[in-house]
């Protein structure tokens, strides 16, 4: 199951393209902003939501928080 329906490989979406494309049926906005980063922007209403659910799908596969903005 995937939770967004880019091709994220490089070759497809490339640094600098960005896509509005849904999160578990949210809108949101990915930019691949450098080779190894994306950014990605949420309305402020689904934002925690997105957070929470980007961090339990990375969470499995090794991945965690080290540094969190404050507001």
């Amino acid at each position: 199951m995937s939770a967004i329906t880019l091709d994220l490989h490089p070759d497809v979406f490339r640094v600098g393209d960005c896509a509005l494309t849904g999160w578990h049926h949210t809108p949101v906005l990915l930019d691949h902003v450098d080779t190894d980063r994306y950014e990605l922007y949420a309305m402020r209403t689904s934002a925690l939501w997105v957070w929470e659910s980007l961090l339990d799908a990375a969470r499995p596969l090794g991945y965690d928080v080290l540094e969190q903005l404050s507001n």
